[in-house]
Protein backbone atom coordinates (compact mmCIF):
# COMPACT_ATOMS: atom_id res chain seq x y z
CA UNK A 1 0.00 0.00 0.00
CA UNK A 2 2.72 2.36 0.66
CA UNK A 3 4.03 1.58 -2.65
CA UNK A 4 1.10 2.33 -4.30
CA UNK A 5 0.87 5.82 -2.24
CA UNK A 6 4.15 6.88 -3.04
CA UNK A 7 3.88 6.20 -6.82
CA UNK A 8 0.48 7.63 -6.70
CA UNK A 9 2.04 10.61 -5.20
CA UNK A 10 5.16 10.79 -7.56
CA UNK A 11 2.33 11.24 -10.09
CA UNK A 12 0.78 13.77 -8.97
CA UNK A 13 3.80 15.79 -8.60
CA UNK A 14 5.18 15.59 -11.89
CA UNK A 15 1.59 15.88 -13.53
CA UNK A 16 0.42 19.00 -11.36
CA UNK A 17 3.42 20.62 -11.77
CA UNK A 18 2.62 22.77 -14.92
CA UNK A 19 -1.60 22.82 -14.86
CA UNK A 20 -3.56 25.37 -13.09
CA UNK A 21 -5.92 23.91 -11.30
CA UNK A 22 -9.67 24.84 -11.10
CA UNK A 23 -10.90 22.43 -8.48
CA UNK A 24 -10.35 18.68 -7.82
CA UNK A 25 -12.94 16.48 -6.80
CA UNK A 26 -12.89 12.42 -5.12
CA UNK A 27 -15.73 9.61 -5.77
CA UNK A 28 -15.87 6.29 -4.68
CA UNK A 29 -16.27 3.56 -7.40
CA UNK A 30 -17.62 0.22 -6.82
CA UNK A 31 -17.23 -2.34 -10.22
CA UNK A 32 -18.73 -5.63 -9.86
CA UNK A 33 -17.84 -7.90 -12.47
CA UNK A 34 -19.83 -11.80 -13.46
CA UNK A 35 -19.58 -14.17 -15.88
CA UNK A 36 -16.42 -15.34 -16.98
CA UNK A 37 -14.86 -15.43 -21.02
CA UNK A 38 -16.75 -13.46 -23.44
CA UNK A 39 -20.36 -13.41 -21.14
CA UNK A 40 -18.76 -11.32 -18.85
CA UNK A 41 -20.62 -8.53 -17.30
CA UNK A 42 -19.22 -5.18 -15.48
CA UNK A 43 -21.76 -2.86 -13.55
CA UNK A 44 -20.17 0.30 -12.11
CA UNK A 45 -21.72 2.32 -9.30
CA UNK A 46 -20.70 5.79 -8.25
CA UNK A 47 -21.07 5.46 -4.34
CA UNK A 48 -20.37 9.28 -3.47
CA UNK A 49 -18.35 12.16 -5.23
CA UNK A 50 -16.85 14.33 -2.82
CA UNK A 51 -14.95 18.11 -4.09
CA UNK A 52 -12.39 18.27 -1.88
CA UNK A 53 -10.75 21.79 -3.37
CA UNK A 54 -12.40 23.93 -5.51
CA UNK A 55 -9.63 26.84 -6.85
CA UNK A 56 -6.26 27.05 -7.03
CA UNK A 57 -4.00 25.18 -4.44
CA UNK A 58 -1.61 27.04 -3.23
CA UNK A 59 2.50 25.75 -3.37
CA UNK A 60 3.22 23.14 -0.90
CA UNK A 61 -0.19 22.53 0.77
CA UNK A 62 -1.11 19.36 1.27
CA UNK A 63 -5.15 18.18 1.82
CA UNK A 64 -5.84 15.78 4.15
CA UNK A 65 -8.86 13.73 3.12
CA UNK A 66 -10.96 11.15 5.77
CA UNK A 67 -13.67 9.35 4.35
CA UNK A 68 -15.89 7.77 6.68
CA UNK A 69 -17.52 4.95 5.13
CA UNK A 70 -19.71 3.51 7.64
CA UNK A 71 -23.04 5.68 6.40
CA UNK A 72 -22.36 3.41 2.49
CA UNK A 73 -23.67 0.17 2.44
CA UNK A 74 -20.33 -1.47 1.15
CA UNK A 75 -19.62 -4.52 1.16
CA UNK A 76 -15.67 -6.22 1.51
CA UNK A 77 -13.84 -6.52 -1.55
CA UNK A 78 -14.01 -9.97 -3.31
CA UNK A 79 -11.57 -11.09 -6.11
CA UNK A 80 -12.42 -13.51 -8.69
CA UNK A 81 -14.65 -15.75 -6.40
CA UNK A 82 -14.87 -19.15 -8.55
CA UNK A 83 -13.54 -17.21 -11.36
CA UNK A 84 -16.59 -15.74 -11.67
CA UNK A 85 -17.66 -12.60 -9.51
CA UNK A 86 -15.63 -10.32 -7.90
CA UNK A 87 -16.37 -6.70 -6.33
CA UNK A 88 -13.61 -4.06 -6.13
CA UNK A 89 -13.42 -0.40 -5.13
CA UNK A 90 -11.51 2.72 -6.55
CA UNK A 91 -10.87 5.89 -5.95
CA UNK A 92 -11.10 8.25 -8.80
CA UNK A 93 -9.53 11.69 -8.28
CA UNK A 94 -10.11 13.98 -10.78
CA UNK A 95 -8.14 16.90 -12.06
CA UNK A 96 -10.23 20.09 -13.76
CA UNK A 97 -7.62 22.66 -14.74
CA UNK A 98 -8.86 26.53 -16.41
CA UNK A 99 -8.96 25.57 -19.66
CA UNK A 100 -12.02 22.51 -18.41
CA UNK A 101 -9.59 19.56 -19.10
CA UNK A 102 -9.83 16.85 -17.21
CA UNK A 103 -7.42 14.62 -15.25
CA UNK A 104 -7.72 11.24 -13.94
CA UNK A 105 -6.19 8.76 -11.63
CA UNK A 106 -7.95 5.77 -10.16
CA UNK A 107 -6.60 3.46 -7.66
CA UNK A 108 -7.95 0.13 -6.42
CA UNK A 109 -8.58 0.30 -2.89
CA UNK A 110 -9.40 -3.17 -0.94
CA UNK A 111 -12.17 -3.38 1.90
CA UNK A 112 -12.65 -5.64 4.66
CA UNK A 113 -14.21 -6.32 7.76
CA UNK A 114 -13.08 -7.14 10.93
CA UNK A 115 -13.52 -10.02 12.63
CA UNK A 116 -15.88 -9.49 16.14
CA UNK A 117 -13.57 -11.06 18.00
CA UNK A 118 -10.86 -8.22 17.63
CA UNK A 119 -13.64 -5.50 18.10
CA UNK A 120 -13.92 -4.49 22.09
CA UNK A 121 -16.96 -5.55 23.84
CA UNK A 122 -18.33 -2.28 23.78
CA UNK A 123 -18.13 -2.43 19.94
CA UNK A 124 -19.96 -5.88 19.44
CA UNK A 125 -23.14 -4.71 20.11
CA UNK A 126 -25.68 -7.92 20.50
CA UNK A 127 -22.59 -10.32 20.23
CA UNK A 128 -21.14 -8.88 23.41
CA UNK A 129 -23.75 -10.28 25.65
CA UNK A 130 -22.23 -13.05 27.66
CA UNK A 131 -23.95 -16.66 27.31
CA UNK A 132 -25.04 -17.55 30.50
CA UNK A 133 -22.37 -20.51 32.37
CA UNK A 134 -23.33 -23.62 32.57
CA UNK A 135 -23.90 -25.30 35.84
CA UNK A 136 -21.67 -27.78 37.15
CA UNK A 137 -24.25 -30.69 38.26
CA UNK A 138 -23.10 -34.03 40.34
CA UNK A 139 -25.05 -37.11 39.55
Amino acid sequence: ERIAAKKSKQWYQRRVRGIKIKHMELSIIKRETTGSGPNTYNENEQINRYEIMDGAPVRGESIPIRLFLSAYDLTPTMKDVNKKFSVRYYLNLVLVDEEDRRYFKQQEITLWRKSPLSLKPENRGVAALESPQKENSVS
